[in-house]
C-alpha cells in the first residue's frame, strides 16, 4: 500500500510513502472510516502540542506495559524518522530515493543529521568484490602491457 502526504510544512514534504506489509493491517485499523489528517483533535483539525504529547505518553505507557526492560528515557516520536532514514540506508535504498521518502529539501539533512550507521554497517564484501573483479581486471590489463 502507499500513503499519500498532503499536508506537509515544505513541498518537498508532499510525497508518496510505501507502507510496509507488517504495519500495513494495523494501520488500517486505525484509520478505517477516516481520510486527511490522521492525528486528529477533538474538533477535526490538527492536534496541539500538548494533545500530541499526551497521546505520546500513553503510546510509551503502552510499550512499556508489554516490555520486560524499561523503556530509554529519551525516546522520541521524531526517533522514528532517524530510525527510518537508517534502516533505507541499511536496506540499500538510494540516497535520492530516500531524500524522497523522508521529504526533505536538502539531501545534506538525509545524509548528515538522519541517517546514522556504524562500522557493522559498513559492506566491507562489497568493497572485497569491487576489488576483485573492477580494479583486478585494471591489474591484469596492466599486467599485460607491461610484459607485451
Amino acid at each position: 500500500m502507499i500513503l499519500w502526504l498532503e499536508y506537509t510544512k515544505t513541498m518537498a514534504g508532499k510525497r508518496y510513502i510505501p507502507i510496509p506489509s507488517l504495519l500495513l493491517p494495523v494501520l488500517l485499523e486505525y484509520t478505517t472510516g477516516q481520510s486527511g489528517i490522521l492525528f486528529k483533535s477533538k474538533t477535526g483539525g490538527y492536534i496541539g502540542l500538548g494533545s500530541f504529547n499526551g497521546r505520546w505518553n500513553q503510546i510509551l505507557q503502552k510499550l512499556q506495559a508489554v516490555s520486560k526492560t524499561p523503556l530509554p528515557s529519551d525516546i522520541t516520536a521524531h526517533i522514528f524518522r532517524h530510525t527510518y532514514a537508517s534502516d533505507l540506508y541499511k536496506a540499500g535504498v538510494d540516497i535520492k530515493q530516500a531524500q524522497y521518502l523522508l521529504g526533505h529539501d536538502d539531501i545534506k539533512t538525509t545524509l548528515d543529521t538522519y541517517t546514522h550507521f556504524g562500522y557493522t554497517d559498513v559492506k566491507v564484501d562489497k568493497l572485497e568484490s569491487y576489488y576483485n573483479t573492477v580494479k583486478m581486471q585494471s591489474y591484469e590489463k596492466i599486467a599485460a602491457f607491461k610484459h607485451a
